[in-house]
């Protein structure tokens, strides 16, 4: 999966293989976030391409063109809510810039926090709270991806989402098993 954060929405790359025309189709799924409200949007274009990664860097592209217009759209008809999107655009850098990408486990501390909200940094820094534990970032944004879709589905307050992240993290591996987080939706929906 290819994604990336762009003006506080997150873009997800999926291209799929069209047989009949033997290429591939960029789809974008583009998430974004306002205070504890969620929304999210699926794009399929109808350019093809020869190769994947053509396909992946057109829909990221095209996501980001995308994202754009609509804020355009946004400041168009409400200059208040955009100067919102830009306080918390610039926040959320601020943020980044301070935290560190991949704290080492004794660094991560419990978050104790009720934020009407779980961000990639938190869920990030709630799963390497045990120590010796690493993730690649791919495998992590991917996990990520799966717990806001169900989460969405399920109707979850943020706070049961925080638990279920917890409970997967506390969750014991088999023995002489590498450590696993859920990847899925459906792993995700059957975290207790």
């Amino acid at each position: 999966m290819w994604s990336r954060l762009y003006r506080n929405h997150v873009l997800m790359a999926f291209p799929t293989y069209d047989s009949a025309k033997h290429a591939w189709v960029p789809q974008v799924d583009i998430n974004w976030f306002l205070g504890p409200s969620h929304d999210s949007t699926f794009v399929r274009f109808p350019s093809h391409f020869l190769t994947e990664d053509e396909a992946v860097r057109w829909a990221l592209a095209r996501g980001q063109a995308w994202i754009d217009k609509r804020l355009e759209h946004l400041q168009g008809r409400a200059p208040k809510r955009r100067r919102m999107f830009d306080m918390i655009e610039a926040f959320n850098e601020s943020l980044t810039k301070a935290i560190p990408q991949q704290p080492r486990p004794a660094q991560a501390g419990p978050s104790r926090s009720l934020k009407p909200s779980l961000s990639f940094e938190e869920f990030t820094h709630l799963l390497a709270q045990k120590k010796g534990l690493t993730f690649s970032v791919k495998t992590l944004q991917k996990s990520y991806a799966a717990l806001v879709k169900v989460r969405k589905t399920k109707r979850w307050s943020w706070a049961e989402t925080k638990r279920k992240v917890m409970r997967a993290q506390q969750a014991p591996a088999p023995t002489g098993a590498p450590r696993r987080i859920p990847l899925s939706e459906r792993a995700w929906g059957r975290i207790h």
